[in-house]
């Protein structure tokens, strides 16, 4: 039995990722399952986060990689979740797709957040949104979940919530010392 990490239906189809680095799509209707393994190409790839569809492509976060494959799984690409130091990230916890823009974000639980934009054919690493101990900082690199309502991304973080503003990248930092009852 395959250990489920996350899975979303999109229509008729259910699209989902295990813990051990496999892709699944199952059709209700028909009842056709595809699993692929994808720690045969890439060892150490796990925990595998449907993060859902953008530009007709089904996309995933797969420790340490950004994953987008057709429909039917037939084909599939990698990015790897690399820092500005190259540090390589190994712990997708939570996605969220920006249709209007575009966007992909992963939050990390020690990375920070990535955002990569993605046109028809190319994907390119946008922004990454991490603790810097700066004011426009986000108050810590465990993002435990994340929400979007409206320009604002709102990230429940281990030390607090951050709201990111989608269009100028402003970050407003809520913690117990100004009104939440515990971080």
């Amino acid at each position: 039995m395959e250990k489920i990490y996350s899975f979303e239906f999109e229509g008729d189809d259910l699209y989902g990722g295990t813990r051990d680095g496999k892709l699944i799509h199952i059709n209700i209707l028909t009842g056709k399952t595809k699993m692929i393994s994808l720690a045969t190409t890439f060892p150490g790839i796990r925990n595998i986060y449907y993060t859902g569809i953008l530009k007709d492509k089904i996309c995933f976060g797969g420790t340490p990689y950004l994953i987008r494959a057709n429909r039917d799984l037939s084909e599939v690409n990698f990015i790897s979740l690399t820092d500005a130091e190259g540090r390589q990230h190994t712990d997708i916890l939570c996605g969220h797709i920006l249709e209007d823009k575009n966007e992909l974000w992963l939050g990390t639980i020690t990375g920070g957040v990535f955002v990569f934009t993605v046109s028809d054919s190319l994907i390119f690493k946008k922004q990454l949104y991490k603790n810097t101990n700066t004011e426009n900082a986000m108050t810590s690199n465990g993002v435990l979940d994340m929400m979007r309502s409206r320009d604002k991304m709102y990230l429940c973080m281990e030390a607090g919530i951050n709201i990111i503003d989608v269009n100028t990248n402003r970050i407003i930092s809520i913690q117990k010392k100004n009104g939440l009852p515990d971080d």
